[in-house]
């Protein structure tokens, strides 16, 4: 991009039009396992804080919530599969030496059989990792699912589960 080319128009920015915002929207990317995870093989831990590797699962939302912009921006809720979210978990385990990790989702049960497969596979390795994100309550998360969570290193699920369906509604 040359200086003082017009911003408008470049997909996935937002821009101010007459006082709004305007947001140009880029293509959907459907299939989340052709995005590769990064390794942060460019980058020098020790420059930054915490133990705990932010991680993305998915994008979208399965809510419509009054309140968020979110499902607006990102779109209808993608998941990436157990199996590739499960091997950059491997990855950060064994490579960068990760056991820490926040999941920045908006929701990490908006697939809920992706969940349960992927905990079955964190607990089938004998990993010992801590995970935390965001979820919503719904009829899907049983108490059997809750306990597996646990048992895969889930420490902390919060976000929209105490507000109710009074904002949040699902399709």
């Amino acid at each position: 991009m040359k200086e003082g080319q017009a911003l408008e128009g470049i997909p996935g920015l937002m821009t101010l039009r007459d006082g709004r915002c305007v947001y140009n929207p880029r293509p959907r990317i459907a299939d989340m396992d052709t995005i590769p995870f990064p390794t942060y093989e460019e980058f020098d831990r020790t420059h930054y804080l915490g133990d705990a590797l932010i991680l993305e699962w998915s994008r979208g939302c399965i809510g419509s919530c009054t309140y968020c912009k979110g499902k607006e921006i990102a779109g209808d809720y993608r998941t990436r599969s157990a199996r590739h979210i499960f091997d950059e978990l491997k990855y950060h385990v064994e490579v960068n030496g990760y056991r820490n990790f926040t999941v920045c989702d908006p929701l990490i049960n908006g697939a809920p059989e992706v969940l349960e497969e992927l905990c079955d596979k964190i607990i089938a390795s004998g990993y010992s990792i801590r995970f935390n994100g965001e979820g919503i309550p719904m009829p899907t998360m049983t108490s059997g699912l809750l306990q597996k969570m646990k048992a895969a290193g889930c420490w902390n699920c919060s976000g929209a589960w105490s507000v109710g369906r009074t904002w949040c509604s699902r399709k």
